[in-house]
């Protein structure tokens, strides 16, 4: 038997300088070959203030 991780994470610099909070946690899976892999932004102790944008209509016909 063979064991290896098969899923993996790559980030450039620019990533890395866009979300340097940014962290890869790589999940349990007991059923699949593959782990599922959660991506985390912005950490637990910040908070993100999102703007919301307008809704817009685009009439289609």
């Amino acid at each position: 038997m063979v064991w290896e991780r098969l899923d993996q994470s790559v980030v450039n610099y620019e990533w890395l300088t866009k979300f340097p909070t940014g962290r890869v946690h790589h999940l349990n899976s007991f059923t699949f070959d593959h782990r599922p892999i959660l991506v985390s932004l912005v950490s637990n102790g910040e908070r993100q203030r999102w703007r919301r944008k307008p809704f817009r209509f685009e009439a289609m016909w």
